[in-house]
C-alpha cells in the first residue's frame, strides 16, 4: 500500500508533456528506453509514443535516438553513427516483412484483377473500384499489425516524408527505405514463384505500370503520381502524425483512415484515363512487382514523383508545424507560474 501511494505523489510531480505521454510512473522511466520503441514517425500514434521533455533521461535519449522526440535538430537526425543500431535494424526487419506480404497480397490481386477483368470484358470503373477496395481493406490491418514494432510505415513515400519532416532519423530512414524495397523484391518474386514465370513476367500492375500506347505520356503520369502522393500525405500526416489529432483518432482509426484516402485516390486515378491503372503513392512495392515483371518502363515517375512529394510535405510541416514547440514550452511555463 505504501508502495502506491509513494508512486502516485510522484506521478503527480512528473505531469505528462502537452503532446508526449509516452512514460506514465518513475518506474517506467527508469526501464530500459531502447524497448520502449518511442518512435515520433510512427503511423497512427499522433506522437503519443515519444519521450517527454519532462523525462529526467530526455537529454540522454534525445542523443542517442533523436527521432524519439519532436525536438531533434537536423544534425542529430542527419548522424549517420546511428546506422550501426541494432533497434533500428530490428524495426526494419518488421518493415521488410510486412512490405513483402503487403506487396505479395496486393500485387496478387492486381494482377488478377487485370487478367480477369480482361478476360470477362469488365469495365474499367469495375477493375479500379476492385483494386481500391483491397487497398482499404488490407492495408490497415499491415499497418496495426507493424506499428508497434517499426512505425507502420511499409511505403518508403511515407518513410522519406517522416525524415523530411524531422519525424524520423535519416539513418532510420535509409535502413527502412533499403529493407523496405529488399521485402518488396522479395515479395515480387515470391508472387511470381507462386504464380508461374509465364502469367508474371510482362503482366500489367495497376498502379506500377502503364503501356506505351496507354495515351499518357511520362509527364502526365509524373504530374498524377505527384498530386496522388501529396494527396495521402496530407492525409496521413493530419490524421496519423498530427499530435493535436490523438485524442480524436487514436492508434486505431488513423490507419483505417489511410488505407480509406489510398484505396480511394487509387479509384479515381485507376479511371481518369483509358490504359492508365492509377498512381502508385509507394515506390518500394512497385519495385518488387515491376522487377518480378519485368515491366520498368516509367518506373521513375514512381520514385522521382514521391521523393519530391515528400520533400513538399516536409517543407510545409517544417515550416507550418501542427504543433508549435515553442507553443508548449510557453504554455507548460504559465502553468507553472
Amino acid at each position: 500500500m505504501s508502495n502506491l501511494r509513494r508512486e502516485s505523489s510522484q506521478e503527480q510531480v512528473l505531469q505528462p508533456n502537452l503532446y508526449h505521454d509516452l512514460f506514465t510512473s518513475p518506474r517506467d522511466i527508469r526501464a530500459d528506453y531502447r524497448l520502449s520503441s518511442a518512435f515520433a514517425g510512427r503511423i497512427g500514434g499522433n506522437q503519443r509514443f515519444t519521450i517527454s521533455r519532462d523525462d529526467p533521461l530526455f537529454d540522454q535519449i534525445k542523443k542517442d535516438i533523436p527521432d524519439a522526440t519532436t525536438d531533434g535538430t537536423w544534425k542529430e537526425l542527419c548522424d549517420l553513427r546511428g546506422l550501426a543500431k541494432k533497434d533500428i535494424w530490428k524495426s526494419a526487419i518488421i518493415e521488410f516483412w510486412a512490405t513483402l506480404f503487403n506487396t505479395l497480397i496486393s500485387g496478387a490481386a492486381g494482377i488478377s484483377i487485370a487478367k480477369y477483368g480482361t478476360q470477362y470484358n469488365l469495365s474499367p470503373t469495375t477493375m479500379a473500384a476492385a483494386g481500391g477496395l483491397s487497398i482499404l481493406f488490407s492495408l490497415p490491418l499491415f499497418i496495426h499489425a507493424a506499428g508497434p514494432a517499426s512505425g507502420g510505415h511499409i511505403n518508403s513515400l511515407i518513410t522519406i516524408a517522416t525524415f523530411t519532416a524531422k519525424l524520423a532519423a535519416l539513418p532510420r530512414a535509409i535502413v527502412y527505405v533499403f529493407m523496405q524495397c529488399l521485402g518488396a523484391v522479395a515479395g515480387g518474386f515470391l508472387l511470381r514463384a507462386g504464380l508461374g514465370e509465364a502469367d508474371t513476367v510482362g503482366a500489367v500492375v495497376p498502379g506500377c505500370y502503364w503501356a506505351p500506347n496507354a495515351g499518357i505520356t511520362n509527364g502526365q503520369a509524373w504530374v498524377i503520381e505527384f498530386s496522388a502522393c501529396c494527396t495521402v500525405l496530407f492525409i496521413a500526416f493530419g490524421v496519423g502524425l498530427d499530435p493535436r489529432q490523438r485524442d480524436i483518432f487514436g492508434p486505431a482509426l488513423g490507419p483505417i483512415l489511410i488505407g480509406v484516402i489510398v484505396g480511394i485516390t487509387e479509384f479515381i486515378t485507376g479511371i481518369m484515363k483509358p490504359g492508365y491503372t492509377g498512381a502508385s503513392m509507394n515506390p518500394s512495392r512497385c519495385l518488387g512487382l515491376v522487377a518480378a515483371t519485368q515491366t520498368f518502363r516509367g518506373h521513375w515517375v514512381t520514385w522521382s514523383a514521391g521523393i519530391a512529394a515528400a520533400c513538399i510535405n516536409g517543407l510545409f510541416y517544417v515550416l507550418i508545424p501542427p504543433y508549435h514547440a515553442e507553443q508548449a514550452r510557453d504554455e507548460e511555463k504559465g502553468k507553472q507560474i
